[in-house]
């Protein structure tokens, strides 16, 4: 499980990090499909009960 968790963690860094990229170049195709990926991997965090820390969400722009 701690494998499972390790890289689901490590799959929404680098989800966010892309979205972040996506906003900065104000690519509005790369974020919506950042921003699906993100949405999809947070689900299944929730659906396998994994706590993903604040530092890992989306903040409101």
């Amino acid at each position: 499980m701690l494998e499972f968790v390790s890289g689901l963690t490590q799959r929404i860094r680098e989800t966010k990090a892309r979205l972040q990229g996506a906003m900065i170049a104000e690519d509005a195709y790369a974020i919506q499909v950042e921003q699906a990926e993100l949405d999809n991997l947070l689900r299944i965090a929730r659906n396998h009960h994994v706590e993903v820390r604040d530092d890992l969400l989306p903040r409101a722009a």
